[in-house]
């Protein structure tokens, strides 16, 4: 599954985000993908809670696993 597709996947957890935070998940999740792994919907769940400030830099790393994508912090904005 592409980044792109997750979108398609769970689309509920993509309302309400500008076109950047979509841009934002979307991209990060593009990279675990091309590392070979599928992200799980709890993983992108917390990827979107992460880009639209509901859950902290602290909390989003509790929440990881090693394997997870580290986020890139452009289009973290309410």
């Amino acid at each position: 599954m592409s980044g792109r597709s997750v979108t398609a996947q769970w689309p509920e957890l993509f309302v309400g985000l500008t076109p950047g935070q979509r841009g934002t998940v979307v991209r990060n999740l593009a990279q675990a993908h091309g590392e070979g792994r599928e992200p799980t919907r709890a993983e992108v769940d917390d990827m979107v809670q992460y880009v639209v400030g509901e859950i902290t830099p602290t909390e989003y790393v509790r929440r990881c696993s090693p394997t997870r994508p580290t986020p890139v912090l452009t289009g973290r904005a309410r």
